[in-house]
């Protein structure tokens, strides 16, 4: 992140790779804004629910 955060450490956070820098949005920084916001409430989903679903599909 280029800007700071008062997410307390140990926050868990998604990642998305950006091949290039041409792929980067407003909506695509609006979205990571938001799950980071998300996260710092506790609203998030652990390896192994994740996991869980995907094997469900």
């Amino acid at each position: 992140m280029d800007e700071p955060t008062d997410l307390p450490d140990g926050s868990e956070i998604e990642l998305e790779i950006v091949e290039n820098d041409d792929e980067w949005s407003p909506e695509l920084d609006a979205e990571l804004l938001a799950r980071a916001e998300a996260a710092a409430r506790g609203e998030v989903v652990t390896a192994a629910d994740a996991i869980a679903r995907l094997r469900r599909r």
